[in-house]
């Protein structure tokens, strides 16, 4: 990462939406979208729908693997930079 913690950002895209959060250790992108003011579509929150699906654009955050859930739902999109907004937490 080549900002600071303080700076970083996470670029991405949804319904051909495009949208950027700061650096939120340890919160998910979905939730540091919504307490942004972002209207994100979601449902669950739990991994099982996909209503939350993002493609990341850029990362200068660092986020976690993408986890079982993720796998399950977007199989090969997850090397395309798909992730589930509920899922994908910043490390």
């Amino acid at each position: 990462m080549n900002k600071t913690t303080s700076t970083a950002r996470i670029y991405f895209t949804q319904n051909r939406r495009s949208f950027s959060v700061p650096f939120k250790k340890g919160q998910t992108v979905l939730d540091t979208a919504l307490t942004q003011g972002h209207q994100l579509d979601f449902k669950c929150k739990k991994g099982t729908c996909g209503k939350c699906q993002i493609q990341v654009l850029k990362d200068e955050v660092g986020l976690t693997p993408a986890n079982e859930a993720e796998q399950k739902r977007l199989s090969s999109k997850v090397h395309s930079g798909y992730r589930l907004s509920c899922q994908a937490r910043m490390v």
